[in-house]
């Protein structure tokens, strides 16, 4: 997506392939920053999390749903976002 700025893989659950996880990331290694527009496919977000750097609880990132889909903030950190059938 975005001419090279944005990655945007979809990975789903091997026994359940309903379930999946969206990896979202810049690959720049310029410190591009930006925002992207992810449709759910009749999914249900279950959480949000930007890939861990340490040990311990990951906090989860407040991501809004609208109208079947969200607006993510994207940096160079992966962010995950899990999707469930409703």
């Amino acid at each position: 997506k975005k001419d090279g700025e944005l990655y945007e893989y979809e990975f789903e659950h091997a026994k359940e392939p309903a379930r999946k996880i969206v990896a979202l990331w810049s690959p720049t290694g310029e410190g591009k920053k930006g925002e992207t527009l992810v449709d759910l496919g009749g999914l249900t977000l279950a959480k949000a999390e930007r890939m861990p750097l340490k040990e311990g609880e990951v906090p989860a990132l407040p991501i809004a749903v609208r109208d079947g889909k969200v607006s993510v903030p994207y940096d160079e950190s992966p962010i995950y976002l899990w999707l469930e059938p409703k």
